[in-house]
């Protein structure tokens, strides 16, 4: 029950009081080093006195609680391979805790992102924590039980060799959790598809790597092959760090007019790139074809093996646009407050300058507007209320290029109305008096009448031809008598 320490002089116990003892020796200051081995002690509250002797009067005492070893473990229940993942847990009456993952009826040890075997110590408090590297033992997809062992022995500690069931279970502390595996994720994204070529205007590439490492790689390939860095450096590829899952850069590499390509790749399973075409002493090679570039990277980062991950973005840079929407009727402006938008190419919160400007180019009145980034679109209000009526020209610059639009400034403007034209009166009678076939050869013979015959009763009919075909029908109805 008392670890044999130098201060210890005899170790015994006595029946009658109910007590066991040890005897030790004060050092010159008058203390003494004493270890209990709780694990020989029973659960529960224990008295601890000091005495000059066995049965002496106690000079001091304290109150031991003992508590059952006893070991827990959590962690994520699923996780991505090559993300970072924190297992932790208590481990109450031990020093260390060894963590296991078991696969194929064995027990490996896992280790530390700093490659370490992952074997935490127990803090004062009973918790214990430790970051397991899931690019090797756990890096392939599937369910895996993770297995903590308290205190497992000098022999498995440090060890790196795998241990059986058998072995597992001969451990008297141990406790386990499921762990879902799956594969890492990639997404990127450019901040917009088309820029204007200035060299001035700039684009973010960003997206998510979960699972992927530490950072991505970019590759940005330009209308003539070449690889260029962030700022338009002919020569380079970027390596850029992921934070939380998550990355972002700005290029603003476009001074020529063409389609850029941006390959973004990050690592596989392995936590490795398959390639370091472009890093170290792996030298671009030049004098390639845009097309040849972008397979040249595609080749390097796949094949057999390798499940490096890639997601091509494009870009096309053209020419600096401007454009101003026609916000006049057939030409004209009332004069009020009136809103002017229009598109422009230039890249998010470029400036665009309007002006209404006197056919001496004299300024009226003018106002500001920034490009909106997402769609290009730019807006802002002019108040032409205190304008004088006349002809006017709005002019808009964003600096690299203008357009100008002419109007008239009017109180009011006239819209002119349609009115229903009506239809000549025969074709409205043609149209209510059209009769079937059927109706024109009927038999009954109807007495003359005095009035003259009119063209209601038989379409297309005059007068004259009308008595011509009544007599026709009179004679046709004698014969049948």
């Amino acid at each position: 029950m008392f670890d044999d320490t130098e201060a210890v002089q005899s170790i015994g116990a006595d029946s009658d009081l109910g007590v066991v003892y040890a005897v030790v020796a004060l050092d010159d200051d008058g203390l003494a080093d004493l270890r209990l081995q709780s694990e020989r002690i029973a659960t529960g509250s224990v008295d601890v006195e000091l005495a000059e002797r066995l049965a002496g009067t106690s000079e001091d005492e304290a109150e031991l609680e003992i508590f059952e070893r006893r070991l827990t473990i959590r962690g994520p229940q699923s996780a991505a391979i090559g993300e970072a993942l924190t297992i932790s847990g208590t481990a109450v009456e031990s020093d260390r805790v060894k963590l296991y993952a078991a696969t194929d009826g064995s027990y490996i040890p896992l280790y530390t992102d700093e490659a370490e075997l992952a074997e935490p110590e127990v803090a004062n408090d009973g918790t214990w924590e430790s970051e397991i590297e899931t690019n090797r033992v756990i890096n392939l997809p599937g369910t895996y039980r993770i297995a903590a062992v308290a205190d497992p022995g000098s022999a498995q500690l440090g060890a790196t060799e795998s241990i059986d069931s058998d072995t597992f279970r001969m451990f008297e502390v141990r406790s386990t959790t499921s762990l879902q595996m799956s594969t890492g994720s990639l997404t990127a994204n450019i901040s917009r598809n088309e820029i204007a070529a200035t060299g001035d205007d700039v684009v973010s590439i960003s997206g998510t790597a979960v699972g992927q490492g530490d950072n991505v790689r970019v590759y940005l390939v330009g209308p003539r092959g070449r690889f260029l860095g962030t700022d338009g450096t002919t020569g380079q590829v970027e390596s850029i760090d992921i934070d939380g899952d998550r990355f972002t850069e700005d290029y603003g590499a476009f001074d020529t007019r063409g389609r850029y390509t941006f390959l973004v790749i990050s690592k596989g399973r392995d936590g490795e790139y398959a390639s370091d075409y472009g890093f170290g002493e792996s030298a671009l090679q030049p004098g390639l074809t845009s097309q040849q570039a972008v397979e040249i990277i595609n080749d390097e980062y796949t094949g057999a093996g390798v499940d490096d991950q890639i997601v091509e973005l494009t870009l096309h840079a053209e020419s600096p646009s401007l454009t101003v929407d026609d916000f006049t009727t057939n030409g004209q402006v009332v004069a009020r407050k009136v809103t002017v938008s229009g598109n422009s190419n230039r890249e998010r919160g470029t400036d665009i300058f309007i002006e209404v400007l006197r056919n001496d180019h004299s300024v009226i009145t003018s106002s500001e507007a920034k490009v909106d980034g997402s769609n290009g679109m730019w807006s802002t209000k002019i108040d032409l209320s205190a304008v004088e009526t006349g002809t006017y020209t709005l002019h808009t610059n964003s600096g690299e290029i203008s357009t100008s639009l002419e109007f008239e400034l009017v109180e009011s403007i006239d819209i002119p109305t349609q009115t229903p034209t009506r239809k000549p009166d025969d074709e409205r009678t043609t149209r209510s008096t059209e009769m079937p076939v059927e109706e024109s050869t009927e038999t009954t013979m109807r007495e003359p009448s005095d009035t003259p015959a009119t063209s209601t009763s038989m379409v297309g009919f005059g007068v004259t031809t009308a008595f011509i075909a009544l007599c026709i029908i009179v004679c046709f109805a004698a014969r049948r008598r």
